[in-house]
């Protein structure tokens, strides 16, 4: 508890006065920008993508680009709050369903191998024969490998579905705009993450404690193996195969262009 309290505190402070530290330094130096326009450093430049109308500043007399909060604040809470929800929602769900899906056929198994009641575990009794049988296995790890091949892909499509609301809230500079979508990647990743631990912890609490944390571990440990590999699998495997696989074709269609151009010579010179 005190490990895990440390670490949560640790990181936090480290970044607040790191923070504290580099203003310190910028004052010193003679570079820290105290002006402000609009809420945005001077120094930080609009992001391309910025759109707005273009109207006279008041106190520079320079022309900018001015975009509405109000429109922003009603894209956050019309648009892109009920999207994150949703989000977050479905994925709990969908872990929730696929581990009560699983603990409900190992509670079958266990009634019809043991004659005990079908809504309560027994760590000991699985200790024996259901140890040993491969079906048991194959159900406690099936449905964590399937739900870390879920999980990189629903975060890429969310990530991309991040991405498209964080551009329509149209923010004016590169470090607003990674702060909002950050705090949506974040919010899934989160979820996504500790779901498991979540319905151990809270929805599941009539299982035996040693049963209990065999469960978790196969759990992690699937979802951890499986979901590095896949994510893996997208990042490096599967763009090396669409490389080469292009690579192929171009140098398939360049060599069949070269031979159409070497065949009109030919002829041409008949």
């Amino acid at each position: 508890t005190a490990y895990g309290v440390f670490m949560s505190v640790w990181p936090m402070m480290l970044i607040i006065f790191w923070r504290r530290r580099c203003a310190v330094l910028g004052y010193k130096w003679g570079v820290l920008q105290h002006d402000r326009m609009h809420g945005v450093y001077r120094h930080e430049q609009s992001r391309v993508q910025f759109h707005g109308t273009r109207r006279l500043d008041d106190v520079t007399r320079e022309w900018v680009l001015w975009y509405p909060s109000w429109k922003r604040r009603l894209t956050h809470a019309l648009i892109t709050a009920p999207i994150v929800l949703v989000g977050v929602v479905s994925i709990v769900l969908t872990t929730i369903f696929l581990f009560r899906a699983r603990d409900a056929y190992l509670r079958g198994m266990l009634a019809r191998g043991h004659s005990l009641h079908p809504g309560r575990f027994d760590g000991r009794a699985f200790a024996g024969e259901h140890m040993r049988d491969m079906r048991w296995w194959l159900f406690m790890l099936s449905y964590p490998c399937v739900h870390g091949l879920l999980i990189p892909l629903l975060y890429a499509l969310f990530k991309a579905i991040a991405s498209w609301l964080t551009d329509l809230e149209n923010h004016r500079t590169e470090p607003q705009y990674i702060h909002h979508l950050t705090l949506k990647v974040f919010s899934f990743k989160f979820f996504t993450v500790f779901t498991s631990l979540y319905y151990y912890a809270f929805l599941d609490k009539g299982s035996d404690s040693e049963f209990g944390m065999l469960r978790v571990a196969m759990s992690l440990g699937s979802l951890m193996t499986v979901g590095q590999l896949s994510q893996m699998l997208l990042r490096i495997w599967v763009p090396q195969v669409l490389h080469h696989w292009r690579s192929y074709w171009r140098h398939v269609r360049i060599k069949r262009e070269e031979s159409e151009v070497a065949m009109q010579v030919n002829r041409r010179s008949m």
